[in-house]
């Protein structure tokens, strides 16, 4: 007895050809015949009389890279539905599966689904519209899935690609770099010149030439460490850090450099340590410190910095609070793009990626920068940086791993 009447389909001249394709499997041939007849005009139909002709046709590579969709019969002589489609499964993972079952097939249902992990099954005498249906959402999940799979491989060529380009914009710096400093090198042989034995006009050319090469010696440091840390190849070793102890010497450093001109206290309730990369937290905390120092220098009058330092939750925070300027609206979140300069201060002093770095910096160990208006010290400027209490393991060397699993 057919499942249901057959209606056989036409498919007009000039049409585009069925996109998917649905492989059949029943033991009885007159049902093969009233499905095929049913699915011709919408679907590229393969027949099987048995699950041994099904597989054969999936392992066929002329026929089973057209078949997208499996529809089977569970009770069928020598193997059923549910171990044929669990065999389909095994062979072609992104295939969607159909089962056809009778009222008392509850158990090979959900076999089904837990071993063969069907796509949908249904109960016969089929109805011709739930059966259609079925197909339909079937072939779009698999076009779905196949799209994903497209999307990802697309995405892991351009990342491939980006990282490409990455390490060529890298090696071209490095390389200008190196061309650079060779002529600025020669320019070095000015300082041997005595100023006291040209005249005036000449020692002034003279310190400009000082200045510019010194500048841009800075600057080509300064490029290539922005894109080195942002170009995420720096590599971490983790050790114990004592932040406090950190920040003292920063902030000594900075005393001696502004004596007189800036008032900076550092705020710290209990001592606070990290497994952080010791040398690179001190780089992040120097240009935090700095920035700070010469945005309240900068705008004179009562200029302070306060450093608070405290733990919260897992990680600890940083604020690093100063009397400058209160930025311009929308200028916050320009701060940290690199070669970004405050007001019409371009070229007057830094190279404009001391916060770009900082924040690229504070990436590697795991953390977050942010900036924002509300400050310990009135209106001025605060840099909050977060921190975890460890380093992320992906970026931290192996053998900086070995050690720290040594100490435990």
């Amino acid at each position: 007895m057919a499942l249901f009447d057959r209606r056989p389909g036409q498919q007009a001249s000039g049409v585009q050809p069925p996109r998917y394709g649905v492989l059949l499997v029943d033991d009885e041939a007159l049902n093969l015949s009233a499905l095929a007849g049913l699915l011709e005009a919408d679907y590229r139909v393969h027949t099987a009389g048995n699950a041994s002709a099904a597989l054969a046709m999936l392992a066929d590579p002329q026929i089973a890279p057209g078949i997208q969709v499996v529809v089977s019969d569970q009770r069928m002589p020598g193997m059923t539905g549910v171990e044929l489609l669990t065999r389909v499964r095994t062979l072609r993972p992104d295939i969607k599966s159909l089962l056809f079952t009778g009222y008392n097939d509850m158990a090979a249902i959900i076999t089904a689904i837990n071993r063969a992990a069907v796509y949908g099954y249904l109960q016969k005498p089929i109805d011709i519209q739930d059966f259609k249906l079925a197909l339909v959402r079937a072939t779009e999940a698999w076009q779905l899935e196949q799209d994903n799979r497209e999307l990802v491989a697309a995405l892991s060529r351009s990342y491939e690609q980006l990282a490409m380009l990455d390490a060529a914009k890298t090696s071209f710096l490095r390389y200008l770099s190196h061309e650079v400093n060779t002529p600025l090198n020669w320019l070095a042989a000015t300082t041997v010149i005595d100023r006291a034995a040209v005249g005036d006009e000449t020692a002034r050319l003279l310190q400009y030439v000082d200045l510019g090469r010194e500048r841009l010696y800075g600057l080509v440091a300064a490029v290539l460490r922005y894109f080195e840390v942002a170009g995420a190849e720096v590599r971490l070793r983790e050790q114990p850090v004592d932040v406090g102890a950190q920040l003292l010497e920063l902030v000594d450093a900075q005393r001696r450099l502004h004596p007189d001109a800036v008032s900076i206290r550092i705020e710290q309730p209990a001592a606070v340590a990290l497994q952080s990369d010791d040398k690179l937290l001190s780089e992040l905390l120097g240009h935090l410190l700095e920035n700070a120092v010469t945005h309240a220098v900068r705008d004179g009058g009562s200029s302070h910095v306060v450093v608070r330092v405290q733990a919260e939750g897992d990680g600890v925070l940083v604020e690093v609070h100063n009397s400058g300027r209160v930025p311009e609206p929308g200028m916050l979140s320009q701060l940290f793009q690199p070669f970004f300069f405050c007001g019409s201060l371009h070229g007057s002093e830094g190279y404009g990626l001391s916060l770009a770095t900082a924040r690229a910096l504070a990436h590697a160990l795991g953390g977050s920068l942010e900036a924002d208006t509300r400050t310990l010290t009135g209106s001025g400027l605060c840099l909050r940086l977060r921190l975890p209490r460890h380093l992320p393991a992906a970026r931290v060397e192996p053998a900086a791993l070995a050690r720290g699993a040594a100490g435990h």
